[in-house]
């Protein structure tokens, strides 16, 4: 974490002043780029990074630094407006593909899934204590689960023996009404 020290008297209003200072000169930036940009297209040019330096001087650095001037440059360059018309073509030409029968669509699999599993986030050792710990709930879960078949078993049984006798008494009783 970044220490930070008192300021000493007036270096507050110095630093008002830089700031100040800095926010003239990035307002500078995006003026001149923007009239820039205006006479490249009034000549008829595309706007590019080359073009813009030729008129009015601005590095591409000095446009990536200022986050005003490098959005305007973006809506307004051709190349990155031509560049993103094609990716978006791309996009609707993807959408528009029919797959063939029995293949699942792979646009609408990657939509339906998180773009990031969080299990990437694990170490391989971290993955593998998870899947010794799952191994062992899956093998407590078996024998809880033959055990619950053998009771059900025993007790089809059982039910089975019963009602055997009850029909066995059933007869005898009616038997002995008969006499």
């Amino acid at each position: 974490m970044r220490e930070t020290f008192p300021l000493a008297a007036g270096t507050e209003d110095q630093c008002a002043g830089l700031r100040a200072h800095s926010a003239r000169k990035k307002r500078e930036t995006v003026d001149r780029l923007a009239a820039a940009i205006k006479a490249i297209r009034k000549r008829g040019d595309p706007v590019t990074g080359f073009t813009i330096k030729r008129e009015c001087g601005l590095d591409a650095t000095t446009i990536k630094r200022n986050n005003d001037a490098y959005q305007l440059f973006v809506r307004e360059s051709d190349y990155l407006r031509a560049k993103q018309q094609k990716e978006d073509e791309a996009r609707q030409r993807r959408r528009r593909r029919r797959p063939h029968v029995g293949v699942p669509d792979t646009a609408s699999l990657s939509d339906a899934l998180p773009s990031h599993d969080p299990l990437h986030d694990y170490s391989k050792a971290k993955l593998m204590s998870m899947v010794h710990g799952l191994q062992a709930d899956l093998r407590i879960a078996q024998v809880e689960r033959d055990e619950a078949c053998a009771k059900h078993v025993r007790l089809v049984q059982e039910h089975a023996q019963c009602t055997i006798t009850i029909m066995a008494l059933k007869h005898k009783w009616l038997r002995g009404r008969e006499s």
